[in-house]
């Protein structure tokens, strides 16, 4: 029995000297190993960090984490989280033994939830904050100069959808600070990433009262030599007269194309967004109207040669420089297209053409 006890006294001790040695040397006890998350994927990593972005504070999260995950994976981790929420500013790995190893994450509040509360509620930004203060100048500025009270759901969102294309581009920060991953990046430093995008996105719409939802999946492409390719991606849902629609503005804000607007992902269906979006079901709205699409509102959705060639023409013939419509099951060649001509006193004319079947996206351009 005096074993026993002198065994339980020594197990505790040691317990002990092992926390006040992690607290004298900055180094985490071993002794919470066995206390924290278990990790066999980056969705599952992801899933712990949003939970404590949840908690709406700067802190740290210390995953056990499958050895199976690289560092360079490890490192993409804002591209799976809820960049709205908040971002990994930098990760550290303390044990890289067996199955699994420790990896603290340092989390940061976003910004744009300090400005949504300073907006929305009236809350003031904590004096050290300052980004979060800039992103609220930008933000009261964008809301002032793009939209007003008399205008409806629609408008609103078309019109700040419109002004984050046109206003940012696709790309990473130059100075390493994850900023592309934030609607500060966004707004402020006008560069970000599809999280980015999307956070921004999300922060103008909810300053405004208008539902949206924050997206995280996966989208396919194939470039100019025929490659496909899978990246992680996030986007928005919204809801507009009571009715949700995906929405993904960094996909309408083609890359290498220049300074062109497009609305091919504006308010689409499940139906039409799963063509090269994918993503857990489960964690969004469901979406199978297209009443609010862009070009079906706009009567710019074309099944017919003759309605079709006749409003490009007409647009062109008014000084538009660039068209954008849908298009229905047409065949649209070069041959197709030459009606377009014939109703416009243009002499030159540049197309392209995205999307497929009941969806394709005809751009027509003079420049």
């Amino acid at each position: 029995m005096r074993k026993i006890i002198w065994t339980i006294v020594i197990l505790m001790i040691l317990g002990l000297s092992l926390f006040m040695y992690g607290k004298e040397t900055g180094k985490e006890p071993l002794a919470t190993f066995t206390n924290i998350s278990k990790a066999d994927s980056m969705e599952e990593v992801a899933k712990a960090i949003n939970m404590a972005l949840k908690d709406g504070s700067d802190s740290s999260v210390t995953i056990k984490v499958s050895s199976k995950i690289s560092e360079d994976e490890l490192k993409r981790i804002n591209y799976y989280i809820d960049t709205v929420q908040g971002n990994v500013k930098s990760l550290s790995t303390f044990s890289t033994a067996g199955r699994y190893r420790r990896v603290t994450f340092d989390t940061v509040r976003a910004d744009s939830m300090y400005v949504y509360d300073a907006i929305v509620s009236g809350k003031e930004i904590p004096a050290e904050k300052e980004t979060a203060k800039e992103l609220y100048r930008k933000v009261e500025s964008v809301l002032a100069n793009t939209v007003s009270a008399s205008m409806s759901d629609y408008d609103k969102e078309l019109a700040l959808h419109d002004y984050l294309v046109n206003h940012c581009v696709y790309g990473e920060s130059s100075d390493g600070d994850e900023s592309e991953f934030t609607a500060y990046g966004a707004l402020v430093n006008e560069r970000a990433v599809c999280s980015g995008y999307a956070a921004a996105f999300h922060l103008l719409l909810s300053c405004e009262g208008i539902p949206v939802n924050f997206m995280v999946g996966e989208a396919s492409s194939t470039d100019q030599n025929g490659v496909s390719s899978t990246q992680n991606h996030a986007w928005c849902q919204v809801q507009v007269s009571g009715v949700w629609y995906e929405v993904d503005p960094t996909w309408d804000d083609p890359v290498g194309e220049g300074q062109i607007l497009s609305h091919q992902y504006f308010n689409v269906s499940d139906q039409i967004l799963e063509r090269n979006h994918s993503w857990e079901k489960k964690t969004g709205e469901k979406c199978s109207s297209m009443e609010a699409n862009y070009f079906y509102r706009n009567g710019l959705y074309f099944s017919d040669y003759n309605n079709l060639t006749r409003q490009v023409g007409q647009e062109l013939s008014a000084g538009n420089t660039v068209v954008e419509v849908a298009v229905n099951g047409l065949n649209m060649g070069e041959n197709q297209l030459q009606g377009i001509f014939e109703n416009t006193n243009v002499s030159h004319i540049m197309y392209s053409i995205t999307g497929q079947d009941d969806y394709q996206i005809l751009r027509v351009s003079t420049q």
